[in-house]
């Protein structure tokens, strides 16, 4: 069974063995890439966390400010007519 670090749908990081790195369909030895590669790579894995913890954090904001609206609407006065 492969793991699975990071997975989009271009991008794909496994660590079975040789760590590797699929793009695009073409799967590529991490330790065969050069320097700069490896640098960028290491940029895009940073990248893809980051994304990840701010569609958590998103998420997360989205549930409260649900929860404060349903409050908000039960702390209001009941309607009178005039």
């Amino acid at each position: 069974m492969k793991n699975i670090l990071q997975s989009r749908k271009d991008f794909i990081m496994e660590t079975q063995g040789d760590p590797t790195c699929t793009y695009n369909g073409k799967t590529y030895n991490i330790s065969a890439l050069s320097e700069e590669a490896k640098k960028l790579l290491s940029i895009v894995q940073t990248t893809e966390n980051e994304i990840l913890r701010l569609q958590n954090l998103l998420v997360i904001a989205q549930t409260a400010q649900t929860v404060f609206k349903q409050s908000f609407i039960k702390a209001l006065p009941e309607s009178r007519e005039c």
